[in-house]
């Protein structure tokens, strides 16, 4: 085979291979952009969702970050090296004195949460309880018109 061929041949590869690249680069733009825009509907349509119910959605983001809450508050006792208690006999001690005035904490957070937002947790109703299920099947709902 003369090189003129041979380098016609190679020439070919390569362009080849460079409209390979751009092809798999435009199917994985083309991929990042449909996922973000269906990522970006999905938000816009749990905030639809969030205003229709509106203390309903308070209420399950607030009961969603309590368990962190309770996380936040022990965590100085957690990292403790060492704690002395003294007791004057009356109560609990101990443990169960660590433990309990956590517990006292979280049961505080109701009262404070309603300070802080308006929405009394504390009579969450079975239409709350079920507000996250309800707002999954309207986004599933919504989703399915796209």
């Amino acid at each position: 085979m003369d090189e003129g061929k041979i380098h016609k041949i190679l020439e070919e590869a390569f362009q080849t291979t460079i409209a390979l690249y751009e092809v798999k680069g435009e199917a994985e733009a083309f991929a990042v952009e449909a996922k973000g825009r269906a990522e970006a509907e999905q938000m816009v349509k749990k905030a639809e969702a969030f205003k229709e119910y509106k203390e309903g959605a308070m209420v399950d983001m607030l009961l969603e970050k309590l368990p962190l809450m309770a996380e936040e508050i022990s965590r100085p006792l957690c990292e403790a090296k060492k704690v002395t208690m003294v007791s004057s006999g009356g109560g609990d001690v101990g443990v169960a004195k660590l433990s309990g005035e956590v517990l006292d904490i979280m049961t505080q957070l109701p009262e404070a949460l309603e300070k802080m937002t308006g929405v009394n947790i504390s009579q969450v109703t079975l239409f709350m309880l079920h507000l996250p299920a309800l707002m999954h099947l309207q986004l599933i709902a919504a989703t399915d018109q796209i």
